[in-house]
């Protein structure tokens, strides 16, 4: 063999050798990254953490930002006007800015039924605290007025979160296009009276008592014995005070926020009636949300529902240390007899006989 074929013979297997290395250091490299992004047992793939981790950074940043109108109208130092605040920065803070609340308190924007129509009709409110309003569109909210339908507010709680307050919820979305997101607390109504204390079923016996304007209401307190009148808020004190009604009735907290204590001093824990207020969104607002937006309007709304029910209990407390202060004595009695008289007037409404029959049996 010459010297020439000997020298291209040694190169050519030179060069074999130094490609088998190459390709070896790039099977070698590929099997590390390899054995790096494998899935660990336990542990989640990268598709996985994408759906469970929700929508990624970017995504985010893509997000436009939106603003919601909330108008209520209670004043600012109420439960729920505050609970309304803890909401809006909730869901600020949640999205971090891009999905605003416009927040307007006090009735700035109107009351409580111009605010609900506006959520159906020109779509210039968006969110809002109310119930009562809501039977203009679905009577069967006026089963809340009815006397001693809810034993107590553990009974309330235990509809509201349940499947029979659910299809309550189902109704009012579907006739009048809002969402009830969540329900804030009132305490239970109370009796208060001008000249004597109630103290058994007996008292109630011809005592004129100012009522809401609700049929369920004025049947409740007729059924009881005494002479209910539906007469506007602003005329109460002054009717008080002249003798033309003997007795109201509300929370406690509204007694002394009123003032009514000074014309009524004598007060019976009756607990005739426990309703929520909903806070509720329109359902064509919601369902325009980003599916994560929609996850943040739900947590901000049960965040402000345990906040509420915070505040409510402190001031339940305190309401009645300072009425008592003032005076103001509050007498317990055995109610059972009130409920047997009252579930005389639920045969005034048969159309809510099945509803009453649901929320009966709810143990």
């Amino acid at each position: 063999m010459s010297k020439t074929a000997s020298s291209v013979k040694i190169k050519w297997t030179r060069s074999i050798i130094v490609s088998l290395c190459i390709i070896l250091t790039l099977a070698l490299a590929a099997g590390c990254a390899s054995s790096q992004n494998a899935v660990q047992p336990g542990q989640p793939s990268q598709s996985q953490n994408a759906i469970q981790g929700g929508t990624s950074g970017a995504s985010k940043e893509e997000l436009k930002p939106m603003k919601l109108i909330f108008a209520h109208g209670f004043a600012p130092n109420q439960t729920w006007a505050k609970a309304a605040v803890k909401f809006k920065e909730a869901v600020e803070e949640k999205t971090d800015g891009k999905l605003t609340i416009d927040l307007f308190d006090s009735g700035t924007l109107g009351e409580q039924r111009k605010l609900f129509e506006d959520i159906m009709t020109s779509g210039t409110n968006d969110i809002t605290i109310t119930l009562e309003p809501i039977s203009n569109w679905v009577p069967e909210i006026n089963l809340y007025q009815l006397l001693y339908l809810f034993r107590d507010m553990e009974h309330l709680e235990k509809f509201e979160e349940g499947a029979v307050g659910q299809e309550l919820k189902d109704l009012v979305k579907e006739k009048t296009g809002t969402r009830v997101l969540t329900y804030f607390a009132r305490n239970g109504r109370q009796l208060t009276t001008s000249k004597k204390e109630v103290n058994s079923l007996e008292d109630l016996k011809g005592l004129v008592v100012r009522v809401t304007e609700s049929k369920a209401a004025i049947e409740g307190w007729t059924a009881l014995g005494a002479k209910p009148v539906a007469m506007p808020w602003g005329e109460v004190f002054t009717a008080l005070q002249q003798g033309v009604i003997d007795a109201q009735e509300n929370p406690f907290d509204h007694v002394f926020e009123r003032k009514t204590y000074e014309v009524t001093p004598f007060g019976t824990r009756t607990n005739h009636v426990f309703a929520p207020v909903w806070l509720l969104i329109s359902e064509e607002k919601y369902q325009a949300l980003p599916a994560e937006w929609q996850q943040v309007i739900d947590e901000a709304a049960l965040e402000a529902h345990n906040y509420e029910r915070g505040l409510l209990e402190q001031l339940t407390v305190e309401v009645e240390t300072k009425l008592k202060e003032q005076g103001f004595t509050i007498a317990e009695t055995d109610l059972e007899p009130f409920r047997q008289a009252a579930r005389s007037s639920y045969d005034k409404f048969p159309e809510m006989k099945e509803w009453i029959d649901k929320i009966s049996a709810i143990q």
